[in-house]
């Protein structure tokens, strides 16, 4: 077994590694099959839980064919199998070094897993959309739940997803499915200084920085192509970053951006008297 340098251990089992001082260059776990990988540099020794059952990286020996065939079986699914994912995280910051809230950081690969699909949404709480940017694979369902007092009429005129949700309180009963990549800028009929933002993407990986400009996610050791979007992008278009080296112990990087961002969430303009007399007439007629 050659150039074996990484041994799949089942429950029940334990690997001794044959090296110097009998220490490993390093153990991960994988949670996602349960098992753990423990990476050598010249032998491994694998003993099972069955007695009798010992196996050495150089000549393979075992006192049992059965359970050997068992081993080679397991060794060669796990080492196979996908790669375990290190932390990467991101600190961005604007021309003025103020925190960039809002941007999206995707990653391409064609062997790049995409994380499992997970139910989205877009709020509207205190005349706001909430998250301000919301960023999704391509195909997913997103939900718009009103949770304001006041009615809103949520549309969209995007050419990736044109739609519109007429006035509403509480959550309309179909989401809506962003079908084709793009970014979609989102606003409300009746408070049109509300606006978001969904950003549909191919991209397996992806994160949203937060309000200290800060995204985190999970990749495996790799090197991916990177893109960046961010609302003050010009014409709203995304910005290749060029390609993200991610080892064992993953990645740290910052950037910064060319611009000096704008406040995501618009300022809630002063009461006018047509938007008085709105609100009154609507909370006079519930």
């Amino acid at each position: 077994m050659p150039g074996i340098n990484r041994v799949a251990v089942h429950q029940g089992s334990r690997v001794a590694p044959i090296l110097p001082n009998d220490q490993a260059n390093g153990l991960l776990v994988c949670s996602g099959l349960g098992t753990m990988l423990l990476t050598c540099t010249r032998q491994v020794r694998v003993v099972s839980s069955r007695a009798g059952s010992v196996y050495r990286g150089k000549g393979m020996t075992t006192a049992s064919g059965s359970t050997r065939a068992q081993w080679l079986a397991a060794l060669t699914i796990m080492l196979s199998g996908p790669v375990l994912a290190a932390p990467v995280s991101f600190l961005l910051t604007d021309a003025q070094n103020r925190p960039v809230q809002g941007a999206v950081i995707s990653f391409a690969g064609a062997d790049l897993p995409p994380e499992p699909s997970a139910a989205a949404e877009i709020a509207q709480a205190e005349r706001k959309f909430t998250p301000p940017v919301l960023a999704v694979r391509t195909g997913t369902a997103v939900s718009f739940p009103n949770r304001d007092s006041v009615r809103h009429h949520v549309y969209s005129f995007s050419a990736p997803k044109r739609f519109e949700l007429r006035l509403y309180k509480g959550t309309p009963s179909q989401p809506i499915v962003f079908d084709q990549p793009g970014v979609v800028v989102l606003g409300c009929n009746i408070h049109d200084w509300m606006v978001g933002y969904v950003y549909v993407t191919n991209d397996p990986r992806f994160a949203v920085s937060d309000a200290q400009g800060r995204l985190s996610l999970d990749l495996p050791p790799g090197q991916y192509p990177m893109t960046l979007w961010h609302p003050a992008n010009a014409d709203l278009l995304p910005q290749a970053r060029g390609t993200l080296e991610v080892g064992a112990a993953g990645a740290q990087e910052n950037i910064q951006l060319d611009f000096v961002a704008p406040p995501l969430v618009p300022e809630r303009p002063k009461p006018s008297r047509f938007g008085e007399e709105y609100e009154k007439a609507y909370r006079e007629g519930k």
